[in-house]
């Protein structure tokens, strides 16, 4: 439901974009949208670099925007899931991994058995 949820605020703002700053930009949020308005003759070649700049620009501080807004806290990004039991590390046989059953969370990265040389 969260996905769902970010789905919609993203979408109803990137619409927003468009209807808001359409008139003004042509709404060129998106490279291909710059290249065929080009191909078509609607945006000038001469043009067409800047805003193909701007847009990545604007992807990039849109990226690190939304990974600034949603980044984990201290704490979260601290969290390590280890295995409880050290010789299960492989997990039961014919897995690739720990299961659920043999993990256990540990703060701070540091297992319990993680021996100190």
């Amino acid at each position: 439901m969260q996905l769902f949820v970010h789905a919609v605020i993203i979408g109803g703002t990137l619409s927003a974009s468009i209807l808001t700053f359409g008139p003004v930009s042509g709404a060129h949020v998106n490279p291909v949208v710059t290249l065929v308005d080009a191909a078509f003759g609607g945006l000038p070649w001469r043009r067409v670099w800047g805003y193909i700049a701007a847009q990545v620009v604007g992807a990039v501080a849109a990226a690190l925007l939304v990974r600034w807004l949603f980044a984990p806290s201290p704490v979260e990004a601290a969290r390590v899931v280890v295995p409880a039991d050290p010789a299960a590390e492989h997990g039961p046989a014919g897995t690739r991994g720990p299961t659920r059953s043999n993990q256990r969370v540990k703060h701070g990265g540091v297992p319990d058995h993680a021996e100190i040389h």
